[in-house]
């Protein structure tokens, strides 16, 4: 059989950290399931030798430092099918919206962070095929959500997450060279150039009870990896040796976008409008700092110094009725929003938006005209609640 990695042999685990870049190990309850291909890389830079010889060649370079990990996948939201219980990928929607509330038996909510508050960092362990890759320190940057009320794939809500990563440890499949005794510390493998040190493996049917096998040292020279704890058990040769992750437990359902109507509030009451579409985007600006001298050549720390920014976008059928936008635009007129996807409790979930205002609309469609109405999305006078999102 091929050793070709395939796309849908991939899977991510999110767990948040105890500090930022404190690599932690996730449960299998942590995991999350990818609905595309997702990308997690980090650019080794290397810089010009500058020094001159008499030839027209390129003769060296010098390595440089890591810069940031950049990382982004797309999945569904997941409502957990039960009140006050965090959705499949709630870890990360509160990296996303920075806190995370919950009320037992009544709702999760995610709310926004203040410049006072600490943002949380994830280990993200994402394994494509016979490779795990364990990104250290991830923040959140960035949320795309599309709520749609048509029949196709984009019609079950999902959301695009991106963000950056301070450093990351490499582990591929390899296989022991010799026999290894119960107690052992030091592996002896065939190239141990797969492995790093961070590395959390398994060794045949040996899982450290389900905890895995951390590499502490790696001798590339000889091909032997330094574990801890010791084995459990004797290991044979010929054993494979590979990367390390709970079995993934899937929670809740997909949920599609067309249940629920989306709400309009001037002030007075509610009222239900028909539409097609929402895209919803939250971007957090967030930034490493590379500049800094220390004991590590990746970025180890992070700083938000620019205002956030949430996008709404909501389409419906130009109908008579919403001729009335283009005065809206003028007179500034706020409303409160709410857009929900689902009708059943515990299965569903909505976005919440205090003081929108209207921008100017636009039209399109050769046959059913449709009028895109992109929105202001600001925050009241208490802050930080320019958006928020509820699953009760």
């Amino acid at each position: 059989m091929s050793e070709i990695a395939i796309g849908r042999d991939v899977i991510i685990f999110a767990k948040e950290e105890s500090a930022p870049g404190s690599k932690v190990f996730p449960s299998a309850a942590d995991a999350i399931f990818l609905t595309e291909e997702g990308s997690f890389r980090q650019v080794r830079n290397f810089i010009p030798d500058a020094q001159r010889r008499a030839t027209y060649s390129k003769v060296e370079r010098i390595k440089a430092r890591l810069a940031p990990g950049e990382w982004s996948f797309r999945t569904y939201i997941k409502p957990s099918g039960s009140k006050g219980t965090p959705p499949e990928c709630g870890q990360l929607l509160k990296g996303l919206f920075s806190k995370e509330t919950i009320n037992a038996g009544v709702d999760v909510q995610y709310t926004l962070a203040g410049i006072t508050d600490t943002l949380p960092t994830f280990t993200i362990w994402f394994r494509q095929g016979h490779t795990v890759f364990c990104n250290v320190g991830c923040v959140v940057n960035s949320g795309d959500i599309a709520i749609k009320a048509g029949n196709d794939d984009d019609s079950i809500v999902g959301i695009t997450l991106s963000g950056l990563f301070m450093r990351q440890i490499r582990t591929g499949t390899d296989e022991l060279s010799q026999a290894e005794s119960q107690g052992a510390t030091t592996l002896h493998v065939s190239n141990a150039r797969k492995f790093m040190a961070g590395s959390v493996i398994s060794i045949g049917s040996l899982n450290n009870s389900g905890s895995g096998y951390e590499v502490s040292d790696v001798d590339y020279d000889n091909h032997t990896l330094t574990i801890s704890p010791q084995l459990e058990d004797a290991a044979s040769q010929g054993d494979v040796v590979k990367g390390y992750l709970p079995n993934p437990t899937e929670t809740g359902k997909p949920v599609h976008g067309r249940l629920g109507y989306v709400t309009f509030d001037e002030g007075s009451s509610p009222v239900n409008t028909p539409v097609i579409a929402a895209t919803i985007g939250i971007n957090n600006n967030i930034r490493m700092i590379e500049d800094e001298k220390s004991d590590v050549d990746y970025p180890n720390d992070f700083i938000r110094t620019m205002e956030r920014e949430v996008n709404l976008s909501i389409d419906c059928f130009f109908k008579k009725d919403v001729a009335a936008r283009w005065y809206e635009v003028d007179a500034q007129l706020e409303k409160e929003i709410k857009i929900p996807a689902g009708d059943t409790a515990g299965k569903r979930l909505r976005f919440e938006f205090p003081r929108v205002q209207m921008d100017t609309p636009e039209l399109g469609g050769a046959e059913e005209v449709v009028m895109t109405m992109p929105k202001a999305v600001l925050a009241s006078s208490s802050f930080e609640d320019e958006v928020k999102l509820v699953f009760d």
